[in-house]
């Protein structure tokens, strides 16, 4: 009898909650209550469509927010492409407002994060929403441009360390190229190091001065026992859709 008390609790509870909404926060003690997220999932650009619309609904009960606004986020980079995108108050606890979604903002995955101010003017997450974008220009491969390695290297010990790098360039946006790397293979015909991974995130700790410039680098070190002779060094770049670029390559000289 009991057990048959406890399954009939179990089923009145679980008939009377209802769904969270995916992507809904409800901030624990902000007085702000959502009901439902409102945005696209997936979104094409053209220059005739430029614009996604998006809207919050608050419960009825929900305290009366302050500003509400939108931030696009690139899920790839963590970048944040535009901020405080603001919805207006339409009525029936529903805020609603567009965002822009620029040519130049790379093909990807995307993030809607909905914000409001509470009745302390604090800021609270309200939930996010993903977006699949198509910036709607046809994708074309990057191209390496040119190389930074020395064509010739007197090795010291302990140790003599050397930057190289790839300039990258992307007919669209810098942002498109996914990575660069090179593969080393040693004089005796073994690959030292295949896709040897070049950043642009401008860490001077690996090398690279500026970051998103376009040039891709990375810190290598080589001591008096590694093999001297002619080291082959090619270079390649891929774009965010798989595309390659052209390889480079280059002759580096190791002596003592």
């Amino acid at each position: 009898m009991k057990k048959l008390l406890y399954l009939l609790l179990i089923l009145v509870l679980a008939l009377g909650c209802e769904e969270i909404p995916d992507g809904v926060v409800t901030p624990e003690g902000s007085g702000l209550s959502v009901q439902r997220l409102t945005s696209p999932s997936v979104f094409e650009r053209t220059d005739q469509d430029s614009i996604i619309s998006v809207s919050v609904k608050f419960d009825a009960e929900s305290d009366v927010p302050g500003d509400v606004w939108v931030n696009l986020v690139e899920l790839f980079t963590g970048e944040v492409y535009s901020r405080k995108n603001k919805l207006t108050n339409e009525g029936d606890n529903t805020y609603s407002g567009s965002v822009l979604m620029s040519q130049f903002y790379p093909n990807g995955e995307y993030e809607l994060q909905f914000n409001a101010y509470n009745y302390d003017n604090e800021t609270r997450k309200l939930g996010s929403k993903k977006l699949q974008f198509d910036n709607g220009v046809a994708n074309e491969p990057p191209t390496i441009v040119t190389v930074y390695c020395p064509d010739t290297l007197t090795v010291e010990s302990p140790k003599s360390v050397f930057i190289i790098a790839a300039e990258v360039i992307d007919p669209n946006g810098v942002r498109d190229i996914y990575r660069a790397y090179v593969t080393i293979v040693k004089p005796n015909g073994e690959i030292g190091t295949y896709q040897f991974p070049l950043y642009d995130n401008g860490s001077s700790s690996i090398g690279d001065n500026s970051a998103n410039d376009g040039i891709f680098s990375q810190l290598v070190q080589m001591t008096p026992e590694n093999l001297k002779g002619d080291y082959t060094l090619t270079f390649q770049a891929e774009d965010k859709s798989g595309v390659l670029s052209n390889e480079v390559v280059h002759i580096m000289h190791v002596r003592e």
